[in-house]
């Protein structure tokens, strides 16, 4: 089964199992590296899922981070339900993913 997670909120969550080296960029789950053109760099959410096998050492970290500190969205429900989680529909808005407005009956 692959698991999906957005980016939530200002958090940076490390990529399971990339090594950094000092001196190169740090990667982080939906995000992108954004050059603000004045030695300042910003991550910015990215539209697209981060996608790991739930099988996988990487996913069973992700799968623990996002049960004990909710710090990624699950992108669908069925990743919400391996975490444990409740699925919070979100929408992508402006570089960062936000959980989408209550529908009125």
């Amino acid at each position: 089964m692959k698991l999906k997670f957005l980016a939530k909120g200002d958090g940076l969550v490390r990529e399971p199992g990339v090594i950094e080296i000092v001196g190169t960029d740090p990667h982080y789950v939906g995000r992108a590296k954004l050059n603000l053109g004045d030695g300042r760099f910003c991550y910015p959410a990215v539209e697209t899922a981060f996608e790991v096998d739930a099988a996988s050492d990487a996913g069973r970290h992700l799968t623990k981070l996002v049960r004990r500190d909710g710090c990624l969205w699950p992108a669908d429900k069925e990743t919400a339900a391996a975490c444990n989680v409740k699925f919070v529909p979100v929408k992508y808005d402006s570089g960062e993913w936000v959980p989408e407005p209550a529908k009125k009956a």
